[in-house]
């Protein structure tokens, strides 16, 4: 199974993210939506796609990657359990429909 970090900050291209996630057909994987002390709440975004994906939102009160980006993936990447890939995507990216698909196949190589 694979863990997608998302790495929270910016509500403005967030939900296309999440929207991607969800037309994906093959649903091995679970999302960490990880807030860097955002100035913007996901939470009704988060209501919105609720049991449509697999994910946990954790939200930290100090912002780290305005000093130290990689320090925040690597608290980021801490909250994953048990998922034998971690990929980290942009809170501004998203994936083409089956995307993930071919990216799961490729690492059962």
């Amino acid at each position: 199974m694979l863990a997608i970090v998302i790495p929270y900050y910016k509500l403005a291209f967030f939900e296309a993210t999440l929207q991607s996630l969800t037309d994906q057909t093959d649903k091995r994987f679970k999302v960490y939506i990880v807030a860097d002390a955002s100035p913007s709440s996901p939470s009704v975004l988060l209501e919105k796609f609720r049991g449509s994906i697999d994910f946990v939102y954790h939200r930290f009160e100090t912002n780290l990657g305005r000093s130290s980006l990689t320090k925040q993936w690597d608290r980021c990447i801490a909250l994953s359990t048990n998922e034998e890939w971690i990929m980290i995507l942009g809170d501004d990216d998203i994936f083409r429909n089956n995307n993930l698909k071919s990216s799961i196949i490729a690492l059962k190589r």
